[in-house]
């Protein structure tokens, strides 16, 4: 049990700020509506049936942690296989195969996924085994790019993606290198930003890895949403539809703000800390605690600011900027911290130490209008002069 799980019996008390309340929210009741929406029914008319014939092998490159993996997998390899007219079972060898990027699955689900569809293949893509990844083209620097083995042989290529929070945008495949080869990840480490922009799309462009499928999920990780399609269109609707699920709403001035840090993302720990305070110093009143819940169980690096500006680099002007804006808006604020850090290290880095439920109960007790912002770390800011969708702030009582 996480930190925020410790916690859950109070927390249940506070009034939830997010726009999606996580905790009573379960996959869309509708996700299989979505899915033929985005990707067609069983009438054929729908975006993959432009992309995938009868009898295609067909490869999923997943690039990101899918949230509900199972039920994804489920609705797509469906579809697939009404389009393809080949399963796995038919076939001498799966006709659809889908490979994780590293770090995006478990092992031990992948385990889960083979024995629950054993017409279709799982891995996860090894950048160290290079017999499995052929020569597709030359890029920049006559650099060579190696690809995957799956995607290479496979007919058409999907990418299925998502994203949830602003952590990151679902900009393009992205390939390229994460499915590369060892060295090619170290060459493209090396590589000017518009080099790599230019191997990454020479990748695309061979492979014809255009189709992006997007997973939308809100707090909680639960899936809320499913694109798919070619180009900007698909980007701009999934930006739109993250916004909608990760904006708080425009309520201000609470006695007391708790947000969670429960969900993993691309921010580093630390970065993730500084950006779910920020959240909160926008919900609480001028001298109202902010509490922060969350895992980490290790201090922050000595070459890091210790008070409010914790993951900023004192050489970066715009993290710097950041990290003023963060310890002006705390102003006079108590922070408290739940975690996985000593009573000691809390207090040195200028936080006051919350142990238990009891004493957060005890400090909700105090104060009559209180607030909880999940995986705050993932919210987007509100903007303007405190209005959000046009909605002007409106006092909040719990």
């Amino acid at each position: 049990m996480g930190k925020c799980g410790q916690f859950e019996s109070v927390l249940g008390q506070l009034r939830i700020l997010n726009a999606v309340d996580a905790e009573n929210q379960q996959v869309h009741p509708d996700f299989s509506m979505l899915c033929n929406v985005a990707l067609g029914d069983e009438s054929g008319q729908g975006p993959l049936n432009r992309v995938i014939v009868q009898g295609d092998h067909v490869a999923v490159a997943v690039m990101h942690a899918i949230p509900s993996i199972e039920v994804v997998v489920q609705e797509l390899a469906g579809r697939i296989a009404s389009i393809t007219g080949v399963s796995g079972a038919d076939a001498e060898s799966p006709s659809t195969v889908f490979v994780f990027a590293p770090g995006t699955i478990a092992p031990g689900k992948i385990g889960w996924l083979t024995e629950n569809h054993p017409d279709i293949r799982f891995a996860i893509h090894d950048p160290g085994n290079e017999a499995d990844q052929p020569l597709l083209a030359i890029g920049c620097e006559a650099n060579p790019l190696a690809i995957n083995r799956d995607l290479f042989d496979a007919d058409v290529v999907l990418v299925l993606t998502s994203q949830d929070g602003h952590d990151g945008e679902v900009e393009s495949c992205g390939l390229y290198p994460a499915l590369g080869s060892e060295a090619g990840q170290l060459h493209f480490e090396k590589q000017k930003s518009g080099k790599r922009s230019e191997d990454c799309r020479t990748v695309e462009r061979c492979l014809g890895a255009n189709f992006v499928i997007a997973v939308t999920a809100g707090p909680g990780g639960i899936p809320d949403g499913v694109f798919a399609g070619i180009g900007n269109a698909v980007h701009e609707a999934v930006r739109t539809r993250v916004r909608e699920s990760w904006t708080t709403n425009a309520e201000r001035d609470f006695d007391l703000i708790v947000v969670t840090i429960e969900s993993p993302s691309g921010l580093g720990e630390w970065d993730g800390f500084r950006a779910a305070l920020r959240i909160a110093c926008q919900h609480a009143g001028e001298h109202a605690p902010i509490v922060v819940i969350c895992d980490i169980d290790h201090p922050p690096p000595d070459h890091v600011a210790h008070d409010f500006g914790l993951a900023m680099n004192d050489d970066d002007h715009a993290s710097s900027v950041a990290t003023r804006d963060v310890r002006e808006s705390v102003g006079q604020r108590p922070v408290y911290l739940a975690s996985g850090l000593d009573q000691q290290t809390v207090e040195d880095l200028g936080f006051g130490y919350l142990e238990n439920s009891s004493e957060l109960g005890r400090l909700i007790k105090r104060l009559p209008n209180c607030g909880l912002i999940r995986d705050a770390h993932k919210c987007f800011s509100l903007t303007g002069s405190g209005s959000v969708g046009g909605q002007e702030p409106r006092p909040a009582r719990r």
